[in-house]
């Protein structure tokens, strides 16, 4: 089961159309995290609908999930 993860820069934000990289944008992932744990979810899926570059996007988004304590 997995846990599907937008993040979204603030309102008016042209660049990638407004989509940001997990822990980029302006949802508090931090304060969500703990309820992650909670679901029978096992893989976390980030989306980004207008990347201008996927693999920075992967990669920053992974970092931040590390730094949030996420199991590789």
């Amino acid at each position: 089961m997995a846990i599907q993860v937008k993040d979204t820069h603030a309102l008016g934000t042209i660049a990638e159309g407004g989509w940001a990289a997990m822990g980029d944008g302006i949802v508090d992932w931090k304060s969500l995290w703990p309820l992650f744990d909670t679901t029978p979810a096992d893989h976390l899926v980030v989306e980004h609908d207008e990347p201008e570059g996927w693999r920075r996007i992967a990669q920053r988004s992974y970092d931040y999930l590390v730094a949030c304590g996420a199991r590789g």
